[in-house]
């Protein structure tokens, strides 16, 4: 990698042949009293080290800067040389260099991913509006947090998503003399009563992190998702200082992340919210009211 600052801001060049064809540099350089005047580039090389310009020094090295120099001259140096010969004045300019050409790799990441912004907010609106999408799948899954809350199915999806299991556990009474008495034995302080029940799955719901915070459609699509790509299509980068320019050009590399998580989490709600998996839970019902009230809940998914 071969970083050139420009007056418009960095190129990058392929070889260093490239760096050796440029009209002032010296691949063997004496200084002598000539001052340090700028940094003009940046490279970093895998496994080719290049040799130090200077005469005195020549040592080879993965890393370092092009510089120019009072006597007109451009040299490579690395980072050693260059603290020793020119002191706090190299390590200012570097610094500085790195922060442009950084300011400048950030800047290029976010133009890109504002030509990308309605591209992205297309996709995200058409997993939101198509039927059976994000928002029916957002108000079916408030309409069973609310309407059912403090009902039998609530509690037993919250036992699910607590424990991290898809297992709908059920009570069932034993009849087998035998069994009570050995759940006593093994249990000496259980009644007789106690004893009689067992808690058993009698099957499972497929997709249940549907539920889980991290898979919350409206804070994926909503509160991440479409604030994130909004933005990036309205921030500046002509009047953002480089801590915020760092932080951008992260949330634009990631938008493709996010985009595919919203993606996960809205099959994942499509597979819970289906009238065949969720039946199940009509087991550990026991008021009729509220059986008949989650069967036209069950009617409702159908009819999406």
């Amino acid at each position: 990698m071969i970083v050139i600052r420009t007056d418009t801001g960095i190129t990058k060049l392929k070889s260093w042949e490239e760096v050796e064809s440029r009209p002032n540099y010296m691949s063997n350089h004496t200084p002598n009293d000539a001052k340090l005047l700028s940094i003009s580039g940046y490279y970093k090389f895998e496994g080719k080290p290049i040799s130090c310009s200077l005469s005195s020094c020549h040592t080879a090295h993965g890393k370092g800067y092009l510089v120019r120099l009072s006597d007109g001259k451009e040299i490579n140096i690395g980072h050693k040389c260059g603290k020793d010969l020119f002191e706090v004045e190299f390590e200012t300019m570097t610094k500085d260099f790195r922060d442009f050409a950084n300011g400048e790799e950030y800047k290029a990441v976010i133009l890109q991913a504002k030509g990308l912004t309605r591209q992205w907010m297309d996709a995200l609106d058409t997993m939101l509006d198509a039927p059976g999408g994000a928002k029916w799948a957002n108000a079916h899954l408030r309409t069973l947090t609310t309407r059912f809350a403090n009902t039998a199915v609530m509690k037993s999806l919250t036992d699910m998503k607590r424990n991290r299991s898809p297992h709908i556990m059920v009570n069932r009474k034993l009849t087998n003399k035998w069994e009570i008495e050995q759940r006593q034995a093994t249990n000496p302080g259980m009644t007789w009563e106690e004893a009689c029940w067992v808690r058993e799955s009698s099957g499972t719901i497929n997709g249940l992190p549907a539920l889980y915070l991290e898979n919350d459609l409206q804070e994926l699509f909503i509160k991440q998702a479409k604030r994130n790509i909004e933005e990036i299509d309205n921030f500046d980068i002509l009047k953002m200082p480089l801590s915020q320019l760092r932080t951008m050009s992260k949330q634009a590399n990631d938008i493709p992340i996010l985009l595919e998580r919203c993606e996960q989490a809205l099959q994942i709600a499509i597979q819970f919210l289906r009238p065949a998996n969720l039946r199940g839970l009509r087991r550990v019902i026991s008021k009729p009211d509220e059986n008949e009230q989650f069967i036209n809940y069950l009617k409702e998914l159908e009819s999406k």
